[in-house]
């Protein structure tokens, strides 16, 4: 999972601020967490996730909460 500011693609002017690695064999829910590299900010931004996979065809992952802290 690539975390994104301002776009969802670096072309388009999109950072990559973090990355997760997924395990092949989670099962059950699981708790992952990224250090983000944030550059200094004001107002407001987006944030993408952008999920990708070698896999076609199947399933990533479910994603059932998110939370930011500092």
């Amino acid at each position: 999972i690539k975390i994104m500011l301002d776009s969802p693609w670096e072309s388009q002017g999109g950072k990559v601020i973090g990355n997760i690695k997924l395990g092949k064999k989670i099962s059950k829910p699981t708790n992952v967490s990224a250090k983000l590299n944030m550059p200094k900010l004001t107002g407001k931004h987006a944030i993408y996730l952008v999920f990708s996979s070698k896999t076609a065809e199947k399933e990533l992952c479910e994603l059932y909460t998110i939370q930011f802290t500092k």
